[in-house]
């Protein structure tokens, strides 16, 4: 399966199922196969076309480091240490909590601690209306791309 058919079936489920987020997967549940699925899948983190991975560099690294595991270069200014990101799948019973993840980088819960961690959502929208100035474009799906590379990506990078 391809990054492009991953991304669309992981925004079928997310925009499908939005209780998935309250609800902590019981096994054969929609997001558990889904992990599997992803899970067996072949993937190459370092390419070069990751955009999940470029997207992971340019929005996350700084906080949570290039590995994810939360040692990132501003880490220490920050008040409360970056989570390590490699962990949430074994965090939550060997499932990662995908709409969970989704609603956190989005922003759309409201508060995430602190919220030190900025609201990805509005960013994207923002870049996305400065770079699709002139153009017709559909915002939603444009910031719904930039979250779910990201989210396959730390789908991609998780200890096993």
């Amino acid at each position: 399966m391809n990054q492009q058919n991953r991304l669309l079936l992981l925004g079928l489920v997310l925009t499908a199922a939005p209780a998935l987020a309250q609800v902590k997967p019981a096994v054969g549940s929609v997001e558990t196969k889904l992990n599997q699925v992803l899970a067996s899948q072949p993937a190459n983190p370092a390419s070069k076309t990751d955009t999940g991975r470029l997207e992971f560099e340019n929005s996350c690294a700084a906080c949570h480091g290039m590995t994810g595991k939360g040692m990132g270069p501003f880490s220490d200014s920050l008040k409360r240490s970056p989570p390590d990101l490699t962990m949430l799948a074994k965090r939550n019973g060997g499932v990662l909590p995908l709409s969970r993840i989704y609603a956190t980088i989005e922003g759309a819960e409201g508060s995430h601690g602190t919220r030190e961690m900025p609201i990805w959502g509005r960013r994207y929208r923002i870049e996305a209306a400065a770079y699709h100035a002139d153009v017709d474009y559909n915002e939603s799906l444009f910031v719904r791309n930039r979250i779910l590379s990201l989210v396959d990506y730390l789908n991609r990078i998780q200890d096993k």
